[in-house]
């Protein structure tokens, strides 16, 4: 490629009047590009080319074809190796490392980690790196390094994890956003993280985005508190989603969030200001498992507030809810059914609206029960459509004797 390629042709004629015209083409162009018995030629790309000649004299031609084949000229060779532990505890973090060599024209090695998916999504970006597992399992992880060229060098393994042996710990924010609302609202989640312990703590917090779980780590000292104003913004400046958010950590945190609707520079009321509703941290005894049912009470939907039932999959495998919605008088007017994946959340906005068909409930409640899977989360937001206020409501558990269908 980039290299002067001399082409040559030769004819003689008998029985011919006039001059013979050559033409050349020299890269599959249905074209002739070159019309002078000998010539030159620069292929600008890879790849293998037909090329074709033909000597043309009083209505009577010859021509002759051929291929070249045409490289690079500047290949990239890595060779790399990949240092990963074999075993850790759920909660643990690990550290792992890389090396890599180029030879040719390489450019600059990129590394792409990823811990958890085989080649799937990478997670970490580069040479070495660290990562805690929050359910135990075998997995699968991998390492890419990457050069100019088509240069690559690939390593992979496993690692085993088991159960918390002393400590793993993972709290659950059932959802924090950066993300546009209803009624021109614009709602962004703060993360509070509390260390009660007298230990400098190392902290993993993940946001499961749909592309798949991204992670940072931070670490606290003992009484120490970090407040992340804009949680998935912190993550990415570039992301607008709503998704959960776990905290991973070998000692016990105090986990909160608040998820506000950020009023723009312009508005008349409160420029700049916020109005949001407080998210817990919730840990394995504060979810739901197959069989049991939870309430969300205190919900409106009319002219003035509306009302969203969010759900969040904290466990490792596949979620499946029914959801029924009652009015103020107990009676069911509607219901319909969610599925979740691990790590997965899910809103319904405005259900006695768009399922059950009201527009002036001014008491409502809905409960949820678990079909299949664990870890469920659930909980409702009451919105006030004036000034985008919101209040939390947390799902309260349904007692045993409370089997109503």
């Amino acid at each position: 490629m980039g290299q002067v390629v001399n082409l040559n042709g030769s004819a003689t004629a008998s029985g011919c009047t006039g001059t013979i015209d050559y033409f050349w083409y020299p890269d599959d162009n249905n074209t002739a590009t070159v019309f002078d018995r000998n010539t030159t030629w620069v292929y600008d790309a890879p790849g293998t080319y037909t090329w074709n000649f033909i000597a043309l004299v009083d209505n009577e031609r010859c021509s002759r074809t051929g291929t070249i084949t045409v490289t690079s000229g500047n290949t990239c060779n890595i060779t790399c190796n990949a240092t990963f532990p074999t075993t850790a505890q759920v909660g643990q973090q690990i550290n792992f490392s890389s090396s890599a060599t180029g030879t040719g024209s390489c450019g600059t090695l990129e590394y792409f980690w990823y811990p958890e998916d085989g080649f799937s999504t990478a997670t970490l970006f580069t040479r070495n790196g660290s990562w805690s597992y929050d359910t135990p399992g075998t997995y699968t992880w991998s390492l890419a390094v990457i050069g100019d060229n088509g240069g690559r060098c690939d390593r992979t393994g496993t690692i085993t994890v088991t159960g918390g042996g002393g400590g793993g710990n993972t709290i659950w924010i059932p959802v924090g956003s950066r993300a546009n609302g209803a009624n021109n609202s614009v709602w962004v989640t703060d993360l509070g993280i509390f260390n009660p312990t007298s230990v400098t703590v190392t902290i993993t917090i993940r946001i499961w985005v749909t592309s798949g779980p991204i992670d940072r780590t931070i670490t606290l000292v003992p009484f120490g508190q970090r407040i992340i104003t804009d949680i998935i913004g912190w993550f990415n400046p570039g992301l607008f989603t709503s998704a959960p958010i776990s905290i991973i950590s070998t000692q016990t945190l105090i986990i909160t969030s608040r998820t506000y609707n950020q009023f723009a520079v312009g508005v008349i009321c409160f420029p700049t200001g916020t109005m949001g509703q407080i998210l817990l941290g919730v840990g394995t005894t504060g979810t739901l498992a197959v069989g049991q049912q939870a309430w969300v009470p205190q919900l409106v939907e009319n002219a003035f507030f509306r009302s969203n039932i969010g759900y969040t999959n904290t466990g490792t495998t596949n979620a499946t809810l029914t959801v029924r919605l009652y009015n103020g008088n107990g009676i069911q007017v509607g219901s319909y059914n969610v599925g979740l994946a691990p790590g997965q959340w899910k809103q319904k906005g405005r259900p006695f609206s768009t399922i059950a068909g009201l527009s002036n409930l001014s008491a409502g409640s809905v409960r949820v029960t678990v079909n299949s899977g664990s870890g469920v989360v659930i909980y409702g937001s009451v919105i006030d459509n004036r000034t985008g206020d919101a209040i939390f409501v947390q799902g309260e558990p349904a007692r045993h004797e409370e089997n109503l269908y």
